[in-house]
């Protein structure tokens, strides 16, 4: 008897076991239909509910059971509200939502594009779009931003989302999804990053709007960025990051006043808070009429393999001994900072500290040259091409320093080089054989620093 009982327990576990494996490989299927209210259709949990049609839901809230999919085939949703709940989103890159469709609750997809939003603004699109999902891509070819958020900004990135597009791995922008600022609208920035957000593959342009970052952080200080492959042009600041525990990398930034503006907290016009652990790599600044890159505030981080190119001068035009030069590289107010291998090229003025210390200067290269469509007054005169002021333990290897394009514009005595320090700093400067055109005698030692204490020739 018990035998018989244990087999019968055994076919009744087994048929438990085999429906149960069932039901979870063949989830249910519903096409929503307008022939019924949507409250009445929308009421299975673990369910596909299929959109074909534009379904009207005629002021109706629907709340989405848990672990259930709108799966949208050619349809669309419009005139209320949807509340999802882990809600999944299947569509392709077109509208699904009409403008007068609210979204509350959470949602998920794998990737959600601003197309799925109808509205005659890019900026709404995107914005709704990375509000609600937290990996967004931009599929079209370019994105005009007609209107801001209620801080000035063309997109708000949310702590912990990503929005990525196609761009392409050069310096061109050619082919690239393009967010763009639209003339009149004052924007703060066109775009800001909020805690651990991320913004990769995609282009910004400013329309030269004087005064406006290209990529700005919200308001506070902002930490765990990741920026990678993104082009910014046509604002005061391409990259304006206020920031710590940072990876920046293959970014360029295009024909703005300063390029990369990567800085800590400011009180006032003073640093309060330094910016820890940024890392800057493989990044190219272009045409940058004040600065290539402004560092300020920052400690304990690299810069590698970051070049630019034209920056700090006219890009055409005459110049003169009133013409103001800016640096392709400037650091203000940094410590514990190692750059590797990073070059200038076009660029009058290279380097720049002020208030710094301990920043060591691996295998830089300066090819200082004046641009082909830029000409020079007669007498016009270099200024201090590397300026090293006020800064404590800054050793540059300076192996290369090619001036012959510009050798008619400074003489023997020129102060191209010039150290400053006080009692308590010791910079000092590496010259090795075979640089070109400058002399011992360009180099100039200021306050407590001489020749003979701070300068090595090799």
């Amino acid at each position: 008897m018990n035998k018989i009982y244990l087999f019968f327990v055994v076919i009744l576990l087994s048929v438990s076991v085999q429906g149960k494996v069932n039901t979870s490989n063949s989830p249910k299927r519903i096409e929503i239909t307008n022939d019924k209210p949507i409250n009445g259709q929308v009421i299975y949990a673990d369910t596909y509910y299929v959109i074909k049609d534009v379904i009207d839901l005629k002021g109706a809230s629907v709340s989405v059971p848990r672990g259930s999919t709108l799966k949208f085939e050619g349809g669309e949703m419009a005139n209320g509200k949807v509340i999802g709940n882990d809600t999944y989103i299947d569509a392709s890159p077109i509208a699904v939502f009409s403008e007068n469709i609210l979204l509350e609750g959470t949602f998920l997809a794998s990737e959600a594009y601003p197309e799925w939003f109808a509205d005659k603004d890019d900026a709404v699109k995107i914005r709704r779009s990375v509000e609600l999902f937290d990996n967004v891509k931009l599929t079209a070819k370019h994105y005009v931003l007609e209107s801001v958020d209620e801080n000035g900004y063309g997109v708000t990135i949310p702590s912990g989302h990503i929005l990525r597009g196609n761009r392409k791995a050069n310096n061109t922008m050619a082919d690239d999804q393009v967010l763009k600022m639209k003339r009149g609208i004052k924007y703060k920035a066109v775009v800001a990053l909020s805690t651990s957000s991320v913004i990769e593959n995609l282009t910004i342009w400013g329309e030269g709007v004087e005064g406006t970052a290209g990529v700005a952080t919200a308001t506070g200080f902002q930490s765990r960025l990741t920026i990678s492959n993104v082009g910014v042009s046509g604002c005061y600041y391409g990259f304006n990051l206020q920031t710590y525990l940072t990876s920046i990398s293959q970014c360029v930034a295009n024909y703005n006043q300063v390029g990369f503006y990567v800085h800590g907290s400011y009180t006032g016009n003073t640093i309060s808070v330094e910016g820890t652990s940024v890392n800057m790599s493989t990044c190219f600044a272009v045409d940058s009429r004040k600065t290539g890159y402004e560092i300020a505030g920052i400690t304990y981080s690299t810069m590698n393999n970051c070049a630019a190119d034209g920056c700090g001068a006219l890009t055409s035009g005459t110049l003169d001994n009133r013409t103001e030069i800016g640096y392709a590289y400037f650091f203000y107010q940094c410590k514990n900072l190692a750059v590797n291998s990073c070059g200038a090229e076009a660029c009058l003025a290279a380097l720049k500290t002020y208030n710094c210390k301990n920043i060591i200067f691996n295998s830089p290269s300066y090819l200082i040259a004046i641009r082909d469509k830029v000409n020079a007054s007669k007498g016009y005169q270099l200024q201090p091409i590397i300026n090293i002021s006020y800064s404590a333990y800054i050793e540059i290897n300076l192996p290369f320093l090619e001036m012959s394009r510009v050798k008619k514009y400074y003489t023997d005595r020129t102060p191209l080089v010039l150290l400053y320090g006080s009692a308590m700093s010791s910079p000092s400067l590496t010259i090795c054989n075979g640089y070109e055109g400058i002399k011992e005698s360009n180099i100039k030692t200021e306050g407590y620093l001489t020749k003979t204490k701070n300068l090595i020739f090799r």
